[in-house]
């Protein structure tokens, strides 16, 4: 994989710097640089030719330098993403260190603003994103909160309308129970009276044979 060979080279170029061999180091670099270059990335192209800048600074050769940032800057021009804001930012930062040794103040100023404007374009970003994903989870929480009251309400609706249909059911049996307790007596009270009129006339009957 070609881009994991130019990060190869890169890294080896990181250390070289930090052993201050320089010249090894842009050796390095420019071997990343042409691997980046050879697969179209953007990002990696300006990132390494600033670093290059970078090395020179460290030389003091500021010339060299600033040649190496404005390449870097134009590479990005176009480029208006997050990651590109960031390069870009300290890449003006530093145009800003390696003119002000060559005295060449106004260059200075002119790119620390625009090294600042970028912070600031960059604050408001990352503020916009935390604002943005605290709202998206306030939403979220809303929504669950929302869905839980739903849920609660129609679990309520359902323990109701369970409880009605119990105390519905409830009711019909013992009207039935009332009802058949009811029939019962009322036959029981038929029948007594059928009794106690069959023996009024066997005690008549009685009485009439008695008599003759």
């Amino acid at each position: 994989n070609e881009q994991r060979i130019s990060n190869a080279y890169n890294n080896l170029g990181v250390i070289a710097q930090v052993e201050d061999n320089y010249d090894l180091a842009k050796g390095y670099n420019r071997e990343a640089l042409a691997i980046k270059k050879k697969v179209g990335d953007t990002l990696g192209i300006a990132y390494i030719t600033a670093n290059i800048g970078n090395l020179y600074h460290f030389q003091k050769d500021y010339q060299e330098a600033i040649k190496n940032y404005k390449e870097a800057i134009i590479v990005l021009k176009w480029d208006s993403a997050f990651a590109t804001k960031v390069i870009k930012r300290s890449i003006y930062e530093n145009l800003a260190i390696s003119y002000d040794p060559l005295k060449i103040y106004n260059l200075a100023y002119e790119n620390l603003r625009k090294s600042y404007d970028l912070y600031e374009d960059i604050n408001k970003a990352s503020l916009s994103e935390s604002l943005a994903e605290v709202e998206a989870k306030y939403n979220v929480e809303v929504q669950e909160h929302q869905t839980e009251i739903q849920k609660n309400k129609a679990m309520q609706a359902r323990i109701l309308f369970y409880g009605l249909s119990f105390l519905t059911l409830v009711s019909i049996i013992l009207g039935v129970i009332f009802y058949n307790n009811y029939k019962l007596k009322q036959r029981n009270r038929l029948e007594l009276m059928h009794n106690e009129s069959q023996l009024r006339v066997i005690n008549a009957t009685i009485d009439a044979k008695e008599k003759e």
